[in-house]
């Protein structure tokens, strides 16, 4: 991943310079130092993937009647056409309370991070609904997609687990994507014979609702059961305003279908990113409020369920054995551990995790479901807390730079920066070639964000050349002057000759004409134009 990263960077650096023609000598000076310095691609910020409280597995739940007995043979992982059987399943604990948010009939919202799993913590209950109530009674569940992309994903995911297994080509539960990039005769097809999980976008959910040419669609919703809105936080403001008004439609419509006989629309909503203020009881409290207001429904402060998060490695205690220990590691990054134990017990593995992974917090006092009879599964991952604290995905990080994990590692153990950062990487990559078998996902799997500057645009001050002040990062005002009375303003550049023009509009004010940042691509109408001469003019 580091290597794809530097890889990018130099024929993004190459696609940069290729097409930004500069032709004054200060301007173009700055730019040459701002890619030899890296500062138009700041370093790239780590995440590191959490371990998540285990919630038993699919044959628990089965064995114990939480799920129909089904259910046991389709949701295994790794199944192909020449093993339709597959491994079992662990789920994660806020999968497992979903699951009993879901069989006691409550809406809930699922607020957990990336890689979480949170589709399966409505799929799960959506085929288990089939195949208990059986399968070909028009949809009983809509999951609603903010982008097709997500649509075509989650069809990937459903074939995981529906397209082989020992039912042959005939899966126990249907499922079908109904979005405009579909063919005339797919919606057809759907129209005529309705699978039974529909997936689809709010615009397209709008339109069968609305539309003489789905009616025979809509007609059938009596025996829907599951409303999903997936990406909640996409729904703000006007949208989100009419996507509530949308929910309650998609209540009436089912009920005018069932006849007064369909089930309770249970609404269920997904988001990694709603609220991140406030303790974590107060963002529960106030993210049930909004998915109250949505659902045009209650949603009890208990089932908004957030992730549970445990250590993958034994935190460290800070003692100086430890620090050896790490000093150790650094100078011997090679020696990282190649089985699951040794890289669990490895210090330069806990410290990781530590800076990269989870971080703890005081309140731990959410009202958090329990999880159900039969669920719990002890021995997977780490060590739990037993405590009030309560583990948090800790912040993401760079490796390098100032604020970076290399500088941290280097100041705890005196050792020098670039060794504790080719540590850190040699450390994290061996975590991804480490699989933990009771999830066959890799000890340490993690992201990289980078942050890429488009490079074709900088500030100047309307001073002349040599005299103006010039930056490549977008600021208002020039640092150091106490009256603000020297304005950064934004600068294109002449592809044939690098000649640089201010992007502004001229406009009146009390004191006389100023300059107005504008976008490049505004063109003023006629009438504004003309408006603007004669005001200059007189």
């Amino acid at each position: 991943m580091f290597d794809l990263r530097e890889r990018l960077i130099d024929e993004y650096r190459s696609y940069s310079s290729s097409f930004v023609r500069i032709a004054d000598p200060d301007l173009r000076g700055q730019f040459e130092a701002a890619l030899d310095d890296e500062s138009m691609w700041p370093h790239p910020m780590l995440a590191l993937n959490p371990s998540f409280e285990p919630g038993g597995t699919i044959d628990d739940l089965a064995a114990a009647g939480v799920l129909h007995p089904d259910a046991a043979r389709v949701f295994r992982i790794g199944k192909s056409e020449r093993d339709p059987r597959g491994r079992r399943l662990v789920l994660h604990r806020h999968q497992a309370e979903a699951i009993k948010a879901a069989q006691a009939g409550r809406d809930y919202l699922l607020t957990t991070g990336t890689g979480s799993g949170k589709s399966l913590a409505y799929i799960i209950p959506i085929v288990d609904h089939v195949l208990r109530t059986g399968s070909g009674q028009g949809p009983k569940a809509v999951v609603v997609y903010p982008m097709n992309a997500l649509a075509n994903s989650q069809m990937e995911e459903l074939d995981k687990f529906l397209k082989h297994g020992p039912w042959g080509d005939r899966p126990p539960v249907t499922y079908q994507r109904y979005t405009g990039q579909d063919r005339d005769d797919i919606r057809d097809a759907i129209l005529a014979d309705p699978p039974d999980i529909l997936l689809t976008n709010y615009v397209m959910l709008e339109l069968i609702l609305t539309r003489v040419f789905d009616r025979e669609l809509r007609e059938q919703f009596g025996n829907l059961r599951f409303l999903v809105l997936d990406e909640l936080h996409t729904y703000r403001g006007r949208q989100g305003s009419d996507v509530a008004m949308l929910v309650r439609r998609v209540r009436q419509a089912a009920a005018r279908a069932g006849r007064g006989s369909s089930p309770r629309l249970l609404c269920v909503g997904t988001s990694a990113t709603l609220s991140s203020e406030g303790s974590p009881a107060e963002r529960q409290a106030r993210l049930a409020a909004v998915a109250s207001e949505l659902f045009g429904d209650k949603v009890a402060d208990g089932d908004v369920i957030g992730e549970t998060l445990r250590r993958s490695t034994r935190p460290l205690a800070g003692t100086e054995g430890e620090r050896a220990g790490l000093i150790e590691r650094v100078d011997n990054p090679g020696a990282a551990p190649t089985d699951l134990d040794g890289f669990k017990a490895d210090p330069l593995s806990a410290w990781i995790e530590t800076v990269f992974g989870v971080a703890e917090t005081d309140d731990g006092r959410l009202e958090q479901a329990e999880p159900p009879v039969g669920l719990g599964e002890p021995g997977v991952g780490g060590e739990q807390d037993t405590d009030n604290r309560r583990l948090e995905r800790a912040e993401p990080r760079s490796i390098d730079g100032p604020g970076g994990g290399a500088r941290k590692l280097a100041d705890l153990t005196g050792l020098d920066e670039q060794a504790c950062a080719r540590a850190i990487r040699s450390q994290l990559m061996a975590g991804q070639r480490i699989k933990d078998p009771a999830t066959q996902m890799p000890v340490f799997a993690f992201r990289l964000h980078q942050f890429l500057s488009r490079g074709d645009t900088a500030w100047a001050t309307p001073e002349l050349p040599g005299v103006r002040a010039i930056t490549l990062q977008q600021e208002r005002f020039v640092a150091g002057d106490p009256n603000r009375n020297r304005v950064y303003l934004p600068l294109a550049f002449c592809r044939a000759c690098g000649q640089d023009y201010y992007v502004v509009e001229r406009v009146p004010s009390d004191t006389g004409p100023r300059l107005k940042s504008r976008d490049l691509s505004d063109r003023p109408g006629d009438d504004d134009v003309l408006e603007k001469v004669q005001k200059d003019f007189e």
